[in-house]
């Protein structure tokens, strides 16, 4: 078996896409992309399969509003402070 090496700027480049990618959106986006919350807890406690969850990380859909509720409740209580603003509101992450 023989082992080819990817040149270094190559795997930087992605990289550095990648990252540019993550940086913007919502904070809730943020939060699923990282799985600061574990999905299957976000999904049992809004009763969402994970189709819709994987839209919302990725901005294809936003929570409606009984959704954005439910959310806020679910990350506050597990010590994750969010609002409106932190699911709807997109910018640049610092």
């Amino acid at each position: 078996m023989t082992h080819r090496s990817i040149p270094m700027n190559i795997v930087v480049t992605r990289e550095a896409e990648n990252n540019a990618s993550q940086k913007m959106g919502t904070v809730l986006q943020y939060h699923l992309r990282n799985k600061t919350i574990r999905p299957n807890v976000i999904r049992e406690a809004l009763q969402l399969d994970r189709t819709t969850i994987r839209k919302w990380s990725v901005g294809e859909l936003f929570p409606q509003r009984p959704n954005a509720v439910r959310l806020i409740e679910v990350f506050g209580e597990h010590g994750i402070e969010l609002d409106y603003n932190d699911i709807y509101q997109i910018e640049k992450a610092s």
